[in-house]
């Protein structure tokens, strides 16, 4: 890169007395100080957020950045802008500059695609997006993208967030503001950075304005923390806001759950002929979760998820007498048309609020930042939930995209923090009995009885529900570990009550163990070894954190073929301890059978940096210990 910059300065100097006073090199990568160079995939030269609070109900947003992509790893030639009918884009602007600094051309409007953001699940949806795909021959190049938009309705409500940087992204100068009525409330918070705004009042209007300059490139890591946990950012959110005519605040998360049930408020009324027969449906079932078990899979085989994002839509639901006649209806809608149910039957149930995806954002209780995207229901009495789109889960399972976070209960006495349940390392169970009929010339014929639990289910449960036999098997042929092999026999099962289930095969596979004159060469576990070691970092910066935990156990059982004995074991028994995990392998022979038992536990856990080589130097230990191998050999005739 140094020799590239003396060259481009080099070039610059030569014409540079013939162009005008206003420096047209002063987005040439020359200017890139070296230390904003180093892990970095592009350099943020210019970047400005300004978003003006014109009401309780609207807003605009102008936007400016300028960024250096260094290489094909930057995704900054992707510009991608939402918006809705309420909230239109003004204008979008896109310039292309070479290394120099030298402007190429603009982005013409006709390449600006216009698309609607209607998903496949979706028929009621407003969202569009503005695209733009920048295409240039040469690296590094720079692109100005400026663009400014109209903020109503719950876009509005959602106050602009600022993230600084990305991983592998530098940062030359940025600024964000916020600009509102004097006196008029702004909630912020601050992440992973030192920052403080900047206030004054002018014109009867507070701007609140954050700054920053010169921050190097953060290298991303295998299994770092969320980048909400590393990534400097300010979150902001308004104290009131308005959509449509319901007022709110997000003051706290009382008084935003306070808002959200106005939203839900009225619309759990059922038609009487659909009350009457929920109540007749349970009359002879005598707990509270038998009845509730039964009208949640009457729900998932009558009703179907469609996504609904319309308006205010986007935040309130379907009355329940819609869903009934439609049968349909989004999480939200959904969720209500379940607590209707319910209350038909006497039992309470609140719409909850919650982020769904891997890895969560952190719902923080001092800071009212409602980033949900997502509705389940929660059953107090109980202690129960439901997730209401899913036409397979069992009950009480929210899976492992919902598990573990701070979610809002919307409840008649306003909005309430609480957490879902945790998956455990024994909730998350893959379990194997393997049956290994070995032959003389190595081939093998291989049963495999796998059972799976949890988080390790869901994968299994939506192959049992979603795919076809021929799907199931090219899943199984694509992920599993055994050599080339045929399939005899495939069957996929899932408890409809119990996040369990089930996939059993049996296997011929040609060459099973590795033939060399009198021996066998045989793979002790050749069904499910882990076979990869963490990478050899010298310079680790963040924890390694697993977020859920999980256990393994395999019994397997070898047949020895008729004619062959044992020649030599590998170390018969392998017990390995960490902070955060466990492993134990025991070999032994029993008449003409070996026979392995292999345990894996990993803990929940955040491993210091500095404590990364015996994180590694586990994983090693089990890669080494998966992939012993027994030797046999042909009697002596």
């Amino acid at each position: 890169m140094k020799s590239i910059k003396f060259l481009l300065l080099l070039s610059a100097i030569s014409v540079a007395a013939g162009l005008r006073a206003q420096d047209p090199f002063r987005y040439s990568v020359t200017n890139i100080p070296d230390s904003l160079l180093k892990n970095a995939v592009e350099v943020i030269r210019e970047e400005s957020t300004y978003f003006t609070v014109e009401s309780l109900k609207s807003g605009r947003l102008t936007y400016r950045k300028v960024v250096t992509l260094l290489n094909d790893k930057s995704r900054s030639n992707v510009q991608v802008i939402n918006y809705d009918k309420e909230s239109k884009v003004k204008s979008f602007k896109v310039r292309i500059y070479n290394a120099l600094g030298l402007e190429v051309r603009q982005v013409e409007k006709s390449e600006i695609l216009d698309l609607s953001a209607v998903s496949d699940f979706s028929i009621y949806e407003d969202d569009r997006i503005k695209a733009m795909q920048v295409s240039y021959n040469t690296y590094p190049y720079t692109i100005e993208i400026e663009y400014e938009q109209d903020l109503k309705g719950i876009r509005f409500c959602m106050y602009p967030n600022w993230q600084i940087q990305g991983y592998g992204e530098s940062v030359q100068n940025s600024t964000f503001a916020i600009d509102l009525p004097a006196g008029q409330v702004l909630h912020f918070e601050t992440l992973n950075i030192d920052l403080k705004p900047e206030v004054r009042t002018e014109k009867n209007r507070d701007v609140y304005q954050w700054k920053v300059s010169n921050l190097v490139a953060v290298k991303s890591e295998p299994r770092d923390p969320p980048a909400w946990k590393v990534l400097p950012m300010v979150n902001t959110a308004p104290g009131e806001f308005q959509t449509g005519d319901y007022k709110g605040s997000m003051a706290t998360w009382k008084d935003y759950g306070a808002y959200m049930y106005k939203l839900f408020e009225g619309r759990d009324k059922l038609p009487k002929e659909a009350a009457e027969a929920i109540r007749n449906q349970v009359a002879g079932l005598t707990t509270n979760r038998e009845k509730i078990d039964f009208l949640y899979r009457q729900l998932q085989q009558n009703m179907r998820y469609v996504s609904v994002q319309l308006g205010i839509g986007g935040w309130q639901p379907f009355d329940a007498e819609y869903v009934y006649n439609k049968k349909y209806g989004d999480c939200k809608a959904l969720s209500n048309y379940m607590k209707a149910a319910l209350k038909e039957i006497g039992i309470e149930a609140y719409p909850t609020l919650i982020y769904n995806g891997t890895p969560a954002y952190e719902v923080h209780e001092d800071f009212t930042l409602p980033r949900f995207n997502h509705v389940v229901l929660y059953i107090p009495s109980e202690d129960y939930w439901l997730e209401c789109t899913s036409a397979f889960s069992p009950p009480n399972y929210l899976g492992e995209d919902n598990s573990d976070r701070n979610v809002m209960l919307i409840t008649p006495d306003g909005g309430k923090l609480i957490r879902t349940p945790k998956l455990a390392p024994e909730d998350n169970q893959e379990n194997h009995r393997i049956q290994v009929r070995l032959a003389a010339d190595g081939s093998a014929h291989v049963e495999v009885n796998g059972f799976y639990k949890g988080a390790d289910q869901e994968l299994i449960r939506s192959l049992h529900h979603y795919a076809s036999g021929k799907e199931r098997e090219e899943y199984l042929m694509r992920q599993s570990s055994l050599p080339s092999f045929t399939l005899e026999k495939l069957d996929v099962t899932s408890r409809d009550d119990a996040p369990e289930g089930t996939m059993n095969y049996i296997a011929n596979i040609e060459r099973y163990a590795a033939k060399a004159g009198k021996r066998l060469f045989v793979p002790l576990n050749a069904v499910s070894p882990n076979t990869e070691t963490p990478g050899d970092t010298k310079d680790r910066k963040q924890p390694v954190v697993f977020s859920r935990g999980y256990s393994e156990h395999d019994e397997i059982g070898i047949e020895i073929p008729e004619g062959y004995q044992v020649e030599s074991l590998p170390q018969t028994d392998i017990s390995l301890k960490a902070g955060f995990g466990e492993y134990r392998l025991t070999i032994e022979q029993k008449d003409n059978k070996l026979i392995c038992d292999r345990k894996l536990i990993i803990y929940p856990a955040e491993i210091p940096a500095d404590q990364y080589g015996g994180y590694r130097d586990f994983f090693k230990s089990v890669v080494k210990a998966d992939s012993m191998k027994a030797v046999l050999v042909e009697k002596k005739t």
